[in-house]
């Protein structure tokens, strides 16, 4: 921070030198207070401070077409300074899964929610994939899903072999995984 004065302070030594800065954690801008004591006279400065915060942002390793699914790995991880921190998005990096892009972006940029539109990777109906494991058992079979389903989310699901009802985690577009 840098003071400056109008005219020219005379003094011997300074006895005391005391900074306050009144700043709030994500605001763009925050204040200064400066205390100077010499062996002659004391003075208080006050200043607006514009700040700068290092971030953790998202942004798009390459382009990307509106309406593409956004998978993890289209995502690098960077710091940058700001004056405000874009708000986390997710969880975890693979939540961005759910999402499709509302518009064309190019490599470079950041990810913000604004660009984001929640899609399931799983339709009431569709057809997919059920995946049974247990231990070093894995069974595939077809299947139809009886609810909508995001990453993560465990639905329910109709085997079409033996028309059970069973519940399963959505793993990717069209694919539930059951775990005994």
């Amino acid at each position: 921070m840098k003071v400056y004065i109008s005219k020219s302070l005379s003094f011997g030594r300074i006895e005391r030198l005391e900074v306050n800065l009144g700043i709030s954690e994500g605001k763009p801008t925050g204040r200064a207070t400066v205390r100077v004591e010499t062996d002659r006279w004391m003075r208080v400065f006050g200043a607006k401070v514009d700040l700068l915060w290092r971030c953790r942002v998202a942004v798009f390793g390459r382009s990307v077409s509106k309406g593409e699914r956004i998978f993890p790995w289209y995502l690098e991880h960077k710091e940058e300074f700001r004056e405000r921190c874009p708000p986390s998005l997710f969880g975890s990096d693979e939540e961005v899964i759910n999402f499709v892009l509302k518009k064309d972006v190019v490599r470079g940029t950041v990810l913000t929610g604004g660009l984001l539109e929640r899609v399931p990777l799983i339709k009431r109906g569709d057809r997919i994939t059920v995946i049974f494991r247990r231990g070093n058992l894995e069974l595939s079979f077809p299947g139809e899903a009886l609810e909508r389903g995001f990453y993560g989310e465990v639905i329910r699901v109709k085997s079409l072999n033996t028309g059970r009802i069973l519940k399963g985690r959505v793993v990717s577009e069209g694919s539930v995984v059951i775990r005994r």
